[in-house]
């Protein structure tokens, strides 16, 4: 490919990224969430005072059971993206994505969205303690398939997606979900200035994308190996230049992989979206035939908290 071909490509998709629009929707808040009453179900744990689009924990008053809570100050221009959030939210219904529980609007002004509460960190937790802790290829293929059958649920049910670590969400008992079911305006993966290194290279040269998840996916099994993003040496624009020109690296032949895991990785990052292999497929590969348990895991989630709380 050449040079031209890239650099106008990129700085139409740098625009784009300036200036994208949201997706829209009939809907008006009001009719998308529950009574304001319903704030009185709920007792905010920790400070009291408004926090913006920050994770909070309250207990159900009823049960005394744990939720996680997101407030968000309504503003004319956030309406239509909270409306099309609420939306998605209610439409999701899968083992592997993050369930929704309620929202309901405070004083006129914020909005509480209400989701079940997932009590072990992101994957994003276990990614920065990759010095101390190791996977075993069998986690491997655990958090792969788990991720994996949340976005085939969600690409079969139309639902816009953007994986990425921090939306992985774990639980202590090694159950995965998928969260942050958002309009594609709100991913900080898609700002210039924040950290490109998911993004598909159909979707970088504004083609339309095909199975992109399936190469955030692959990204994220090359960062759980390595230790580090691809290209994360290299400035954003930079780092998108590569990876349309060049692809994801290929791994060094001196790290212990077994063939089925090195051959669904190159399946993953398939620069040629006509090959590039879809969910339903990938489902399939004999990679996340023999997947670690829940429970074992678990173990690399509780090494992770260990190290994120003793030495980070």
């Amino acid at each position: 490919m050449k040079e031209k071909d890239v650099l106008v490509p990129l700085l139409q998709f740098h625009d784009k990224l300036r200036s994208q629009t949201t997706l829209t929707t009939n809907s008006q808040l009001k009719d998308l969430v529950s009574n304001p009453s319903h704030i009185n179900l709920y007792h905010l744990q920790g400070p009291q005072g408004f926090q913006w689009n920050q994770n909070l924990c309250a207990t159900v008053r009823e049960t005394n059971g744990m939720v996680s809570v997101r407030r968000y100050y309504i503003t004319s221009s956030m309406e239509s993206l909270l409306c099309c959030e609420i939306e998605l939210l209610k439409k999701a219904q899968h083992e592997n994505v993050l369930h929704y529980v309620d929202s309901f609007i405070e004083d006129n002004k914020f909005l509480w969205i209400v989701s079940e509460f997932v009590d072990g960190g992101t994957l994003t937790d276990i990614f920065e303690q990759l010095e101390s802790i190791q996977f075993e290829e069998s986690q491997l293929a655990y958090f792969v398939l788990m991720c994996l059958r949340g976005i085939h649920y969600l690409q079969s049910h139309g639902i816009p997606y953007e994986l990425q670590s921090d939306c992985v969400l774990l639980s202590l008992s090694g159950h995965i979900k998928l969260s942050s079911l958002r309009n594609p305006s709100y991913y900080s993966r898609r700002s210039t200035v924040g950290t490109p290194y998911w993004l598909s290279p159909d979707y970088i040269l504004n083609k339309s994308p095909t199975n992109d998840n399936v190469w955030s996916l692959g990204v994220m099994l090359w960062e759980a190996i390595t230790g580090e993003p691809p290209y994360i040496e290299f400035p954003p624009i930079r780092a998108l230049f590569v990876t349309i020109t060049e692809g994801i690296p290929p791994l060094s032949s001196h790290l212990p992989l077994s063939g089925p895991l090195v051959d669904f990785l190159c399946k993953c990052t398939e620069r040629n979206t006509a090959v590039r292999s879809s969910p339903s497929l990938l489902l399939e590969h004999p990679f996340l035939k023999h997947p670690s348990s829940p429970d074992q895991f678990a173990t690399i989630i509780h090494q992770a908290q260990f190290f994120n709380n003793d030495w980070g």
